[in-house]
């Protein structure tokens, strides 16, 4: 449940506030389809926790848009032990 709740967190945070273009609406789209299947996956039957944390995991990573230096535009945080 942190993971989802970190996810919706992150998500928000990665779409930058600017004047609503057609960027901003395809970048809202693209945020709208992963809740949309982040909701589909974990309403299946056999999902498991696993599955769910996989996903959100893999769409970190594409929000973060890796560039072609090995680095990332976007950072992710991670809480100190």
């Amino acid at each position: 449940m942190r993971a989802v709740i970190a996810f919706f967190g992150l998500l928000l945070l990665a779409s930058p506030s600017r004047a609503i273009d057609t960027d901003d609406c395809e970048s809202t789209l693209v945020h709208l389809r992963t809740l949309y299947e982040l909701r589909n996956l974990m309403l299946k039957r056999y999902t498991s926790a696993y599955d769910v944390e996989r996903f959100i995991d893999q769409r970190l990573e594409q929000l973060r848009e890796p560039t072609g230096d090995g680095g990332y535009r976007w950072v992710r945080w991670v809480r100190p032990a």
